[in-house]
């Protein structure tokens, strides 16, 4: 405490390592710089989580509109691919039918085959008996 600032006190080097020095500064200056400083770190501190909120969430909305896009993606693909099996059934049914026909027309074709060649062996029996007739 001063004479002239009294009840103020003042805080100064205690030359404890073997110097002294002609610094000093006011408890109460400390003390409001110190205050101010530590708002200032906590001020700060806030800032930047809140910036960090911010780009936290503006971040997720862009990932939901990737993820409804993407999803939108998938159920085209998903229509897509239902599209093609229905029309792999389709094509599967059309198959065998078609093989189904083509046994069908083998049996008809096995059964005129044999009938063309009992014709042909009654033919040639008929003109061997003609030839044996006629000698």
């Amino acid at each position: 405490m001063t004479t002239r600032n009294p009840g103020r006190r003042w805080l100064q080097c205690d030359g404890t390592r073997g110097y002294t020095c002609s610094l000093w500064i006011w408890e109460d200056n400390l003390n409001e710089y110190v205050e101010e400083c530590v708002a200032y770190c906590e001020a700060g501190q806030f800032d930047y989580l809140h910036e960090s909120r911010t780009s936290l969430r503006q971040l997720v909305a862009e990932q939901k509109g990737h993820m409804a896009r993407l999803s939108g993606l998938l159920d085209g693909k998903q229509l897509e691919l239902e599209t093609c099996f229905d029309a792999m059934k389709q094509s599967n049914a059309e198959v065998a039918e078609l093989k189904k026909n083509l046994e069908c027309e083998k049996a008809w074709s096995r059964k005129l085959y044999m009938l063309i060649c009992c014709i042909l062996l009654y033919f040639i029996s008929c003109c061997s008996c003609r030839d044996e007739v006629g000698n």
